[in-house]
């Protein structure tokens, strides 16, 4: 099986990301991939796998950036 654009992973960001490429040039071959039998059966919660300490509570903040710290020390 040939395409242009091999997209893995079926989940929200996969999907989107062969939507809008395949909207911005219909005439590319985007083929989606996904362990699963179906789209969306993965699990979204660590997707991002990041960190941020932007919060308007100083609480929020000050236990977010002490984290941060903590992870990375």
């Amino acid at each position: 099986m040939e395409c242009e654009i091999l997209v893995v992973g079926a989940g929200i960001m996969g999907l989107s990301t062969a939507y809008h490429l395949k909207k911005q040039d219909p005439d590319k071959d985007i083929l989606v991939i996904d362990k699963y039998a179906g789209p969306g059966q993965g699990n979204s919660a660590k997707s991002e796998g990041g960190f941020r300490n932007m919060f308007t509570s100083k609480t929020n903040y000050l236990l977010a950036d002490t984290s941060i710290d903590f992870f990375f020390h």
